[in-house]
């Protein structure tokens, strides 16, 4: 049932028109929240890119999963989880995971790539070059 509800929801999400980017855009974001014994912190780069197809890739090996796994998953909830429309047709790359031994995780890296899409969707909003995109 909760497979159907997604896919169902995606589904809805792409019939309708989809959004895309005027031009790329990059925004390094380095997250710190005090959750009052111990600081959370990560720092990313996000750069989006018009493209043909939706891509997104890790230029860097060696991170922890989770960290990754996190960071996708804030560029992604940005990306699909807009009120009216899905963003799609764009290359996504994340880069520069700046780790902290005793602060980072997954909701650290998330809150991070979250905050640097939602920096360049805004830097593409302000861009005056193509009329139906964001």
């Amino acid at each position: 049932m909760e497979t159907e509800l997604l896919e169902q929801w995606l589904k809805d999400k792409f019939a309708h028109r989809e959004g895309s980017l005027r031009e790329s855009a990059t925004a390094t974001v380095e997250w710190k929240k005090n959750t009052g014994g111990m600081i959370m912190r990560a720092g990313i780069t996000v750069t989006l890119n018009p493209s043909v197809e939706f891509t997104i890739s890790v230029l860097e090996d060696g991170i922890e999963s989770g960290y990754v796994s996190g960071a996708i998953n804030g560029v992604l909830t940005e990306l699909v989880g807009k009120p009216m429309y899905a963003m799609s047709d764009i290359e996504v790359v994340i880069s520069d995971f700046q780790i902290d031994e005793v602060g980072s995780s997954y909701v650290a890296f998330y809150r991070a790539s979250a905050e640097a899409t939602r920096q360049c969707l805004a830097f593409d909003r302000s861009s005056p070059s193509r009329e139906n995109a964001i």
